[in-house]
């Protein structure tokens, strides 16, 4: 998976998602998911590490089968890492 990463542009109308005091809204710490299969054990996250602050844009990029809905899922508490 390719991460990017940009800081986005303040808004004078807007502060939603500007954190003063440069905490990450999001913090992944070596996230690991793992499923059975019948052909054995497959891993679709290993070891991802992700903060993003607010005010960030992310992108997360990468060819099918990388994880990137896993990841997504893992978040936002749709799945549960493992």
């Amino acid at each position: 998976m390719n991460w990017l990463k940009r800081n986005g542009s303040k808004s004078e109308t807007s502060n939603f998602g500007n954190d003063p005091s440069g905490e990450p809204l999001i913090h992944l710490r070596q996230v690991v998911k793992k499923y059975e299969s019948l052909a054995g054990q497959v891993v679709a996250l290993k070891g991802i590490d992700l903060q993003v602050k607010g005010g960030e844009f992310v992108a997360v990029t990468g060819k099918s089968g990388a994880g990137k809905t896993t990841l997504v899922n893992v978040m936002t508490g749709i799945d549960r890492s493992t």
